[in-house]
């Protein structure tokens, strides 16, 4: 494998673990890990949303603060956490490959003709595998996940 390849998937292989986090948080939050952190209000996606506003119990739905429901919306919970370190990721991922003369390579056929997507294909199913060691193996292993 060539050196060129390492940081794009190791970008590649973070934004599936951020993916599966914020699948955990969103789908299964009640039966992972995350569910025995103290901090609820951060973790919780049933509560962790109202963080972008002032006091939405009360109806107060204005920011919390500046940008607290745009650009800074990051800092107000795990899953919107999640969901910025992923689409980061794959942003450097992609202005590696470009960068380093990847991209023409993974998007061309094995022939070398116009429009190839085998070479694509490759980093999608290592997206879908690093899911795979994050959400199902390491949780499972440490018994952080319950399967049900």
């Amino acid at each position: 494998m060539h050196k060129i390849i390492i940081p794009i998937l190791l970008f590649v292989f973070i934004a599936g673990m951020a993916k599966g986090v914020s699948d955990t948080l969103q789908f299964h939050y009640g039966t992972s890990v995350f569910s025995s952190f103290q901090n609820e209000q951060w973790w919780n996606p049933e509560v962790s949303w109202k963080n972008k506003y002032r006091d939405y119990d009360n109806g107060d739905n204005r920011e919390a603060y500046l940008l607290s429901r745009s650009l800074l919306v990051w800092r107000t919970d795990a899953w919107h956490l999640a969901q910025t370190i992923e689409t980061g990721a794959w942003v450097l991922a992609v202005l590696f490959a470009i960068r380093l003369g990847y991209w023409r390579r993974i998007t061309q056929s094995r022939e070398g003709g116009e429009g190839g997507w085998f070479g694509g294909m490759h980093v999608a199913r290592f997206f879908c595998a690093s899911i795979l060691v994050f959400y199902i193996g390491f949780l499972a292993l440490y018994g952080w996940l319950l399967l049900s």
